[in-house]
């Protein structure tokens, strides 16, 4: 019996220590399980803590973006540079775009985005109708780099393997009552890259799911983005826990352990699978030792060693994993790129992580102990904390931004999470707060929003229109002192000879300071500026080394910033603001940027004042030197045609008289030279109204064959007297009747022809006519003219200066031909004046050839006849005269041929004798001079038409016989009431037709 009895106790024993052994293997099996499967649940709730803090990050990003279209002068360029340069911080980000309704991309950071349509209805959450949906939305994935190359998936049209993709994410914001789009693209890669950090890509994989079941990203390379992963009840079942584990997943047909999590604020769900086979690798070692020890024991020892070692095994395996749990724990704690802080029931602080105590300025021992009151800024009224507690008692959670204070008293804004931590009997043991700094993002956002209104500033003084120069400086200082918040402006002049400041233009309080003041320059601040050449600022005068400055000592200018102004490259004065407020900060880099363009500007401005100032005064000098020379030439015109008056009127009595031959050729001469100076003169008056632009040229029918005529005719006389063969020729194509100016086609070519004749010694001069089709031969033709000589031609050096004003080709005092070296000139110019052109040939001994050509219309009408008033017109004899002339030798020649005239000639001196004559006396007519001594002829011709000589006389007619031949001077008398015009030296034949035109006349005005 005792036998059977050892021999039971064995068999029980050897079933106890297998059935132990079996038991302690298949424990070991769960425990690695739960291993893993808790690895899992920690890397889950980290990976969801990146990506819901990413997502947030692109939520504030998107919701900085409007910023860039507050401006009027925003772009698309420069909206979509100003993208790109943000989307340089953001490396989870592909790309930055702004959309219209419709989803057309209006701007982005990558240009090639530009005109893409993204059709977001389909984003997740849903928009609730047509309202704008005020959270982040996203989208399914997309196969491409980025939305120019990329195409939106489908269940059934998945991203194939190895396929670059992006998903994209838009919040929708009413600007102005029109709903724009912000999209982002996020990158896939950086979330596998981070995944691929933290977990072993052989064992495990991480997925991203949307609430739908459809895959965003994976780190499987069989999973393809787009594609449907999960659905039906444990898709349900995730969607209502939002966090939880499968033990009995399977995933490209192989077991796994797979821990899920909801994001806290987003419609997706991270999920990270272990293979179990390979979590159970270790354990399969394991066990197998297990029971080769099991059963060595089972010789040594049967029931004692195997419980023995059964128990020392089981609490080795839970102290590392306990160990385990608390590294992991400890590791996320204190590596977590948020604050955390861990109080008890009570509130009080246990524990708090190494990045709040770099945000908050505390150390740990500071912080223990006490409650996170200490944390309080004032800025949140009692009810804000009220309702925290109040949404942690029935949520156990709260979520919201909060503004705290540092250690250092500087406030801090933050995105704050309040969690609950009960036990397992549902009892309050902890509260866990988790701190994102987001004051930098603010920051930033309000640094583009005063970039924008620098650049709003800046574009309104550059586009300041209808005000003076003073003024649009005026207007400049005052838009840059309220952008800058400093009630003073400034322009200044600095003297640094004399240490003297002198305000040029100013904006102050109520006109505190006027334009124009002056001070000494060491008083002011900008002798610092004048001292470094550079900006110089100051933020609180009273608590800087500047403080018994006079500046502020005796103005108590608390805060300022000025630069140097840049005149022509050197130091002009200064640009500067100031307020009597100091500042708490120091001044934004776009504030210094600002002023700095503004200088410039402000600069640039006053070069170009003092450029129009220059070009005013040059104007001024030289409209005073044209007055002169015109003063000039037309008392010169005057003061030598009253004496060639009198010369030629005495030459011509004097040739009417009986002569001897020579006597006759001595007069002949003397009539002869004068008329060369008369041509002498009126050259010098037409070059003088050719360069001064007031010669005018007509546009009336005519017959070239009667210019030619004429011109023949009148020189005839001196070719005969040369033995020089004269001839001209008209082409049979050439129109009958042109349209132009045959008086100075006239002048032209008798200048030509003369030089011709001049030059000339012997053979021949020809005058040619012809023409050439214009564009529309039936409208214009170009008339061609060309005059060849056989005269003593000119050197290619002549010929270059020819047309030059004063140029003679023989300039010295030995010369044989006289002249003034004005005719050529004037030709070119009355030439160019009708639109033509003028050009030369010549050869030394052979002759030269002039031909001109110009551009006129044709007449197509028929000739009509006009008689023309004979030189001989019948004059009525005894016709009374009264001549006014102060000159004794005029008087006395136009006495002579009124006297041969027949006519009775009273003389008056000047106009207040003329006056007295004509309310004395009758007359038929009077001769006016104009310049005179007393009263000049225009005066006494206003005050005859006034009626000062009487109603008799007081339309008698009126003939200028004046000096006054320059441009605008026939004008001027018979502006002043009188009837005619003759210039002098006057011809017998102009005077006789004259007088036989006015006289017995009225006068009509």
């Amino acid at each position: 019996m005792l036998t059977r009895l050892m021999i039971g106790l064995q068999i029980v024993l050897v079933v106890t220590v297998l059935a132990g052994s079996l038991t302690h293997v298949l424990r070991l099996r769960q425990e690695a399980l739960d291993s893993h499967l808790d690895n899992a649940r920690a890397h889950v709730r980290v990976f969801e803590e990146q990506l819901t803090q990413t997502l947030t990050l692109a939520d504030l990003t998107l919701q900085g973006l409007p910023e860039l279209l507050e401006t009027p002068s925003a772009n698309i360029d420069r909206t979509s540079q100003q993208m790109e340069r943000m989307l340089r911080r953001l490396l989870f980000l592909r790309s930055l775009s702004i959309a219209d309704e419709s989803g057309r991309i209006l701007a982005s950071s990558n240009p090639d985005n530009i005109g893409r349509h993204v059709d977001s209805r389909g984003f997740q959450p849903p928009r609730e109708g047509d309202a704008v949906a005020a959270f982040l939305r996203l989208g399914t994935p997309w196969l491409g780099r980025d939305l120019a190359d990329g195409t939106p998936t489908t269940s059934r049209a998945p991203i194939p393997p190895d396929s670059p993709s992006f998903f994209p994410i838009v919040r929708e914001i009413d600007i102005d009552g029109r709903r724009l789009q912000f999209i982002a693209t996020l990158n896939p890669d950086y979330f596998i890259n981070h995944f691929s950090h933290h977990v072993s890509t052989a064992m495990t994989l991480v997925e991203i799911l949307d609430y739908q079941g459809i895959v965003m990203l994976s780190s499987r390379d069989d999973l393809m983005p787009g594609s449907r992963h999960l659905e039906g009840s444990r898709l349900q079942a995730m969607r209502e826990v939002e966090i939880g584990s499968f033990t009995d997943d399977r995933e490209r047909d192989r077991p796994m352990l797979t821990a899920y999590r909801a994001s806290r604020n987003y419609p997706l769900f991270v999920l990270v699978h272990v293979d179990r086979d390979l979590a159970l690798a270790r354990w399969q070692t394991e066990a197998r030792d297990t029971l080769v020890l099991a059963g060595l024991a089972l010789f040594v020892i049967v029931a004692l060693s195997t419980l023995l070692i059964r128990r020392i095994r089981r609490g080795l395996i839970d102290q590392a994993r306990l160990h385990h749990e608390r590294q992991l724990a400890a590791q996320v704690f204190e590596n977590s790129t948020s604050g955390i802080l861990v109080t008890d029931a009570e509130r009080r602080i246990l524990a708090v992580n190494p990045q709040l105590e770099r945000v908050s300025g505390y150390n740990a021992g500071e912080l223990l102990g006490e409650t996170p009151a200490i944390f309080a800024s004032g800025r949140h009224a009692p009810d804000f904390y009220r309702k925290m507690w109040e949404s942690l008692e029935r949520h156990d959670i709260w979520r919201g931004d909060i503004v705290n204070r540092r250690k250092d008293g500087r406030l801090i804004e933050e995105w704050l999470t309040i969690s609950v931590v009960r036990d397992s009997t549902n009892r309050l043991i902890n509260y866990l707060g988790v701190f994102e700094d987001i004051t930098e993002q603010r920051l930033q956002a309000l640094r583009l929003k005063r970039q924008m209104a620098a650049l709003r500033a800046l574009n309104e003084i550059a586009t300041v229109t209808g005000l003076s120069p003073r003024e649009t400086l005026r207007h400049a200082l005052k838009l840059a002192s309220e952008h800058l918040h400093l009630e003073y402006g400034i322009i200044s002049h600095v003297d640094q000879e004399s240490g003297i400041y002198r305000i040029e233009v100013q904006v102050s309080p109520e006109n505190t300071l006027q334009d124009q003041q002056e001070f000494p320059l060491g008083n002011t601040f900008c002798s610092e500026i004048v001292k470094r050449d550079a900006l110089f600022q100051l933020v609180n005068t009273g608590e800087s080394e500047f403080r018994d400055h006079p500046c502020f000592r005796d103005f108590r200018l608390a805060s300022y910033l000025g630069v140097p102004i840049r005149v022509d490259d050197a130091l002009y004065g200064t640009i500067n603001f100031s307020s009597h407020a100091s500042r708490d900060h120091d001044f934004d880099p776009s504030d210094i940027e600002f002023i700095q363009l503004l200088a410039r500007w402000a600069g640039g401005l006053m070069e170009r004042m003092r450029a129009v100032e220059q070009l005013d005064k040059a104007r001024a000098a030289a409209e005073s030197a044209s007055i002169a020379k015109g003063n000039f030439l037309a008392n010169m015109s005057h003061e030598i045609r009253t004496p060639m008056n009198g010369v030629i009127g005495m030459a011509e009595l004097l040739l009417a008289t009986p002569l001897t031959a020579e006597q006759r050729d001595y007069a002949e001469t003397i009539r002869h030279s004068a008329d060369g100076l008369l041509g002498l003169i009126n050259d010098v008056l037409d070059f003088s109204k050719v360069e001064a632009g007031k010669l005018q040229v007509e546009a009336i029918p005519f017959a070239p064959a009667d210019v030619l005529h004429d011109t023949l005719a009148l020189l005839g006389h001196s070719a005969t007297l040369k033995d020089i063969a004269l001839s001209g020729n008209i082409a049979p194509e050439l129109p009958p009747r042109l349209i132009g100016d045959p008086g100075r086609l006239r002048q032209v070519l008798i200048n030509l022809v003369g030089n011709a004749v001049k030059f000339t010694s012997s053979g021949s001069v020809r005058v040619e006519f012809g023409c050439r089709p214009a564009a529309n031969p039936a409208l214009a033709t170009w008339l061609q003219v060309r005059v060849s000589d056989t005269g003593i031609g000119m050197a290619p050096t002549v010929v270059a200066s020819l047309f030059s004003p004063f140029f003679q080709g023989d300039a010295s005092t030995t010369r044989q031909f006289g002249g003034t070296g004005l005719g050529l000139s004037i030709c070119k110019r009355l030439i160019e004046l009708m639109g033509g052109t003028i050009e030369v040939s010549s050869t030394p001994g052979q002759g030269s050839v002039f031909q001109f050509e110009l551009p006129l219309a044709v007449d197509h009408s028929l000739p009509v006849a006009t008689a023309r008033a004979p030189d001989d017109a019948p004059l009525r004899a005894g016709i009374r005269v009264l001549l006014v002339e102060d000159n004794p030798v005029n008087q006395k020649v136009a006495a002579a041929l009124l006297g041969k005239l027949g006519c009775q000639l009273v003389v008056a001196g000047n106009g207040a004798e003329a006056l007295e004559q004509l309310a004395a006396e009758s007359f038929d007519v009077v001769l006016m001079d104009c310049q005179m001594p007393v009263m000049d002829g225009f005066e006494a011709t206003r005050r005859l038409r006034a009626g000062d000589a009487g109603t008799t006389m007081q339309q008698v007619p009126v003939i200028a016989m004046t000096a006054n031949a320059m441009q605008g001077d026939r004008e001027e008398c018979l502006a002043c009431g009188m009837d005619d015009y003759l210039a002098k030296p006057v011809s017998n034949a102009a005077l006789k037709q004259a007088l036989a035109h006015w006289s017995g006349k009225t006068g009509s005005h």
